[in-house]
């Protein structure tokens, strides 16, 4: 049983609390309007999930493996209307990972399962929200030179695209971490090596 807590800062110090006590390995990936949002990555093949700052534990979705992904990613992504976005590396129609969302309104779909030529296998982290309707993302390998790409889905029309396939040269290879996006639209990452078999520092 591994217990969520809450750090609440104030005026004059810190306050410490024990919200509740999850079993299967919970990830907190985002909060929006007081709600915590996370994942289980080994309860069955995952689960979404929310929880308020007085402990109200919901579950929202449960994964099925081939259908929508496993084992889904601790980061998620929240998007102005409240939509939430995550990947999941394992699973889908190819065993290759997904990319999904959630919405109170719609429920959950499977936008993306990797594994197609070219489009990159396994993203290990979640995406980060690029505008309004765009999520961003990377796919730790696969894309046409094996090596990772980074990846954008434009989720009103549920639209793919590759933005960039590295290609382990002075570029790196495999990114194995999220992305991050400045207010002008720059995305900012990091791979974990330098060349395959050389240099590993990324």
């Amino acid at each position: 049983m591994l217990a969520v807590a809450l750090r609440v800062e104030q005026a004059s110090a810190a306050h410490f609390s024990i919200i509740a006590n999850l079993e299967g390995a919970p990830q907190i990936g985002a909060v929006n309007h007081k709600i915590l949002y996370g994942t289980f990555k080994f309860q069955g093949d995952g689960a979404l999930f929310s929880l308020t700052e007085k402990g109200g534990y919901s579950l929202l979705h449960a994964f099925a493996g081939d259908l929508d992904g496993q084992y889904p990613n601790a980061k998620l992504a929240i998007d102005a209307k409240g939509g939430i976005y995550g990947t999941a590396p394992k699973g889908g129609a190819n065993n290759a990972g997904t990319v999904w969302e959630y919405s109170a309104h719609n429920g959950f779909t499977a936008l993306h399962s990797f594994g197609n030529q070219g489009d990159g296998i396994f993203p290990n982290q979640g995406p980060t929200i690029l505008d309004k309707s765009t999520i961003v993302g990377t796919a730790s390998q696969g894309a046409i030179n094996d090596n990772g790409n980074i990846f954008s889905i434009a989720a009103k029309h549920n639209t793919y695209t590759v933005l960039y396939e590295f290609l382990s040269g002075n570029d790196g290879h495999c990114p194995f971490a999220g992305v991050a996006v400045s207010d002008i639209g720059t995305i900012y990452g990091m791979t974990t090596g330098l060349g395959w078999g050389g240099n590993p520092n990324g």
